[in-house]
């Protein structure tokens, strides 16, 4: 499967307000498809759909490069809920190729999303790779 464009920053595709997702039907997972072999072609480990144009509430993740055992997940129309504390992570960004900067986040979170069939889910993450587990298994 051939890998989407990243838009990069400065494209207004990135400014724009997400829509929510409301069919969730095999092009929803096609469009997922695409985005995690962009994500992998680009050596990324999280992909917005935003970034490859698409204005939809949507973001692919693989934390695999840093947990092996993990696989892609995807979250659709994403909402946290709660965020408790801030700490710091040293990061880059898809659409900003070559930089990475300390950025700085909630250190706890709880976050609400739909999988690809629409199944709500809710989970509370700690880092990063706690949220892509507890949230897969909640």
């Amino acid at each position: 499967m051939k890998k989407l464009k990243v838009h990069t920053y400065g494209d207004q595709v990135l400014r724009e307000k997400t829509k929510p997702v409301t069919r969730f039907d095999d092009s929803l997972k096609e469009l997922a498809e695409k985005m995690i072999v962009t994500m992998h072609k680009e050596d990324g480990i999280g992909l917005a759909a935003p970034q490859i144009g698409k204005s939809v509430a949507m973001f692919v993740v693989d934390i695999s490069p840093i947990k092996k055992e993990a696989e892609p997940i995807v979250f659709v129309n994403p909402e946290i809920i709660e965020t408790y504390g801030t700490c710091s992570y040293k990061e880059g960004c898809l659409s900003i190729p070559g930089i990475s900067a300390e950025v700085f986040r909630p250190e706890k979170i709880r976050i609400r999303y739909q999988d690809l069939e629409g199944k709500v889910y809710e989970g509370v993450a700690e880092d990063m790779t706690s949220l892509f587990e507890r949230c897969r298994h909640q």
